[in-house]
């Protein structure tokens, strides 16, 4: 019997979750990434934070390798290119990576006669315009979590499969692949799957946004929106796993490249609609939440020049060391002056950017500073007691139990 194998195409958090995985019921699985990069990674110079992956990758690190060069020859391998696709400045996607490690790979005719999956967040006719042999290119959408990558890749609801024409004639090598999933497949054209990816983000994030400006209805209104989300909930047609807590906007990176992506694409079809644009607008004035409260409270005299600031979580979200839009970036900005103490179980002593940081544990934090900002659901946040030299808490998804904090002590949330 042939043994399976998988080769992941450029090392990140998306190919380290879907690899990891993988080598439960694969033969062997393969990360392939330029040398510099594969010496990092496994000098923990570069470092993936995700509940589980350490496990995993421990626990079948017999089945795995990893390689710096493809050269071998490779027979009844299954090529997946599975790298996240990085953001400029504006959310907009930049492809320059992943078309360097195409261009390596298309170029190599022993590799040629196997099946290649392309699993990237790209754009509509990306994967049709790859010089590969058609009924061996696919398009696969990736549904990972950040903070629940392992689950998602291992429990997948669906699997949706790009294939030239949209049929279910694929390769036996990746199709034995899906069907180890045991969960329905989709299949349908390549840009429709692309197009799905994107889709499926617009509407979480049209969640995210609906949910911002009701809860702020109900809290202008000194109504309870806690109540509202156990109703939402129970109705089917919203369910139990909808995005009904109120946040600072979208964070990390993704969803704002889709619903970016998405613009463009309206734009250039001549569709006459301002709803990515508001998605977007709405985000920003989310996030403007801090700013705007630390001005206020600046005009007030409870922040000034002299005030340390404490930022619980640094990360756009638990269990992920990736900062990318976090809004704690944001307080870092505004009090690049001030004494700053932080504290991120997934980042603690990495420099970030140029701010002049110190790392605490959350006691010494706590003590140290008056102005706290609790930006990660921490249990221990809860046992511990906010003493007399705290003035402020700004605690805006709500975490902390009010009750544990004195009522000389000024604190907001969302």
């Amino acid at each position: 019997m042939k043994k399976s194998k998988i080769i992941f195409c450029g090392l990140s958090h998306l190919s380290l979750n879907y690899g990891a995985v993988s080598a439960k019921f694969c033969d062997e699985i393969i990360f392939f990434d330029y040398e510099k990069k594969i010496k990092k990674f496994l000098n923990k110079d570069l470092i993936y934070k995700e509940p589980k992956l350490d496990n995993y990758l421990n626990k079948y690190k017999n089945k795995i390798k990893f390689i710096s060069n493809l050269d071998s020859e490779y027979n009844d391998v299954l090529i997946v290119i599975a790298i996240d696709i990085k953001t400029k400045k504006n959310n907009q996607s930049d492809y320059s990576y992943i078309i360097k490690l195409l261009n390596k790979i298309t170029l190599n005719s022993k590799l040629r006669k196997n099946p290649l999956v392309i699993m990237s967040q790209v754009q509509p006719t990306f994967t049709r315009a790859i010089q590969w042999p058609k009924h061996l290119l696919y398009y696969q959408v990736e549904t990972l979590i950040f903070g629940q990558a392992i689950d998602r890749a291992e429990n997948p609801e669906r699997i949706i499969v790009g294939t030239h024409n949209g049929l279910k004639s694929i390769n036996k090598i990746y199709l034995n692949y899906l069907k180890k999933h045991r969960c329905p497949l989709i299949f349908m054209k390549y840009e429709e799957a692309e197009l799905s990816k994107m889709y499926i983000n617009s509407y979480l994030v049209s969640d995210v946004v609906l949910t911002n400006i009701l809860s702020t209805i109900s809290k202008n209104l000194n109504l309870n929106w806690t109540r509202s989300i156990e109703a939402l909930k129970l109705d089917k047609r919203i369910g139990k796993f909808a995005y009904l807590k109120p946040g600072l906007g979208i964070s990390g990176g993704n969803l704002e490249r889709d619903i970016v992506n998405l613009l463009k694409i309206s734009k250039n079809l001549n569709i006459d609609s301002n709803l990515f644009k508001v998605f977007l607008e709405e985000s920003k004035k989310r996030k403007n939440w801090i700013q705007d409260n630390i001005n206020k409270y600046k005009k007030l005299k409870l922040i000034n020049s002299r005030s340390k600031i404490g930022i619980i979580g640094l990360s756009y979200k638990e269990n992920t060391n990736s900062l990318k839009n976090s809004p704690s970036l944001l307080i870092l900005k505004y009090f690049q002056n001030n004494l700053i103490f932080c504290y991120d179980k997934n980042l603690y002593g990495t420099k970030v950017d140029n701010y002049d940081i110190k790392w605490a544990n959350i006691n010494e934090l706590i003590n140290k500073t008056n102005i706290i900002f609790i930006m990660h659901d921490y249990k221990i946040i809860n046992k511990l007691q906010y003493k007399n030299n705290t003035n402020l808490i700004f605690d805006p998804y709500s975490f902390l139990n009010k009750k544990k904090i004195d009522k000389k002590i000024v604190y907001l949330n969302l």
